[in-house]
Order: structure tokens, then sequence, then C-alpha cells
């Protein structure tokens, strides 16, 4: 029980530090050690967001959901760590600014 709580404050120190410091990895660009320094992140699951940013890079960090092994409450943990895509330094604006406003400006646009 004493580990499971020292385990748990480390993890959350490690989280606070990392979002207070603005020292955000970015997804796509990451090395393996970078990955491997993020809470709850070894070698096994960085090597897969490797795999997987290679097929398909990361337009939001939400998609570490589809990581085997990253659920709901360590992708919690990782959100404030991690940037990806449009959120990342030098990307451009968001794609959602792109779209139309209303079903109707889509119509008059595609004319």
């Amino acid at each position: 029980m004493r580990y499971f709580i020292v385990a748990f404050l480390l993890g959350y120190a490690i989280t606070a530090r990392g979002a207070a410091a603005g020292e955000a990895i970015d997804l796509n660009h990451a090395s393996q050690t970078e990955l491997e320094s993020l809470p709850g992140i070894g070698a096994k699951r960085a090597n897969a967001i490797i795999a997987f940013r290679e097929h398909h890079p990361f337009r939001r960090a939400q998609e570490l959901l589809r990581i085997k092994g990253i659920g709901a409450r360590m992708f919690t943990r990782l959100k404030p760590l991690v940037i990806a895509g449009d959120s990342a330094p030098g990307h451009a604006a968001s794609s959602r600014a792109e779209l139309p406003a209303s079903p109707s400006q889509a119509t008059a646009a595609a004319r």
C-alpha cells in the first residue's frame, strides 16, 4: 500500500511539473526516450506510439486512446504533457476554422 501511495504522488508530481513548465512533448516528433519520460509510458507503449504515427500522424492528443494499453485514466494524466497536430507549435491553424458555420454556407461554397 505504501508503494502505491508513493507511486501515485510521484506520478502526480511529474504531471504537475511538466504541465506547469510548459514542456509538452509533440507526439509526432518525439523520440522513444522522450516518450518514455512520460508517466506510464515504457518501451513497449513508446514503440506502439511511434508505429502508430508512422501510418497515422497524430492530429489530436486524444488519438492516444487508440494505442493499446492507454485508457481514459492514463490519457487524463498524459493530456497536459503532450501536443499533437494543430496544437503543436509551427503547425497551421485548426482545421475547424476552415469548416463552414452552417450547412447552407457549405452548399453555397460548393456552387
